[in-house]
């Protein structure tokens, strides 16, 4: 049996609309009761305004205070 270009299109286009259609099974927990308090820290916003000669004196404080957020950042993202 083969198909032409067409009939696979049709049948993918079938399968992906299919798929989309929200389905009543799933149970979705109620999660809008829930108070969250976030605290943002602005870590690039930080080191932007750090000065060159400050770096190393900075550099021991990140570390203790951002963990490996810290070690991630300038090992992975800045590559230093």
């Amino acid at each position: 049996m083969k198909l032409k270009p067409l009939q696979k299109y049709f049948f993918f286009f079938t399968v992906a609309i299919a798929s989309c259609r929200e389905t009543t099974t799933i149970n979705r927990p109620k999660v809008n009761h829930i108070a969250v308090d976030v605290k943002i820290e602005r870590f690039d916003k930080e080191l932007a305004a750090t000065k060159p000669e400050e770096l190393l004196h900075y550099n021991k404080l990140w570390q203790q205070k951002y963990g490996a957020f810290y070690r991630d950042y300038m090992s992975q993202m800045l590559q230093i």
